[in-house]
């Protein structure tokens, strides 16, 4: 990623998966801090700093990332969120009412390569920056 080193908030509740995203990201050279609960991502966020939210859609929990990305919507505006989710497309809309990306919030499609991720970042950014104060 050209944008130098950010600090990340993993929301992801498969331990492999959330291991290994987190590697890739500090193997980038970024810093990120992990959970596998959107209740405890609200939480941290309401106190710490992040340059992004990068979240899986089915967390099998009472809240799913699709609602968390939707309260920062509302909560914290600037912050730029990325959705990632391995289920397909159908799935998505008849569980959890996803039709396509949201507006503030790319969708990535697990697996993903680098350049994938660096796209949907570079939305995510460019769409937060844009929207009126």
């Amino acid at each position: 990623m050209a944008t130098g080193p950010l600090f990340f908030f993993l929301v992801e509740d498969n331990p492999e998966v959330r291991v290994a995203l987190a590697d890739r990201l500090r193997f980038a050279g970024h810093q990120v801090t992990v959970t596998a609960t959107a209740e405890e991502a609200l939480d941290r966020i309401a106190h710490d700093h992040f340059s992004c939210v990068l979240s899986d859609v089915d967390l099998g929990g009472s809240m799913h990332g699709l609602a968390l990305i939707q309260r920062l919507a509302e909560d914290h505006r600037s912050l730029p969120c990325v959705l990632m989710s391995g289920l397909p497309p159908e799935i998505l809309a008849t569980r959890f009412g996803l039709n396509g990306q949201l507006p503030r919030a790319p969708l990535l499609s697990k697996p993903f390569s680098n350049a994938q991720f660096d796209d949907a970042l570079r939305e995510a950014m460019s769409s937060v920056a844009s929207e009126p104060s």
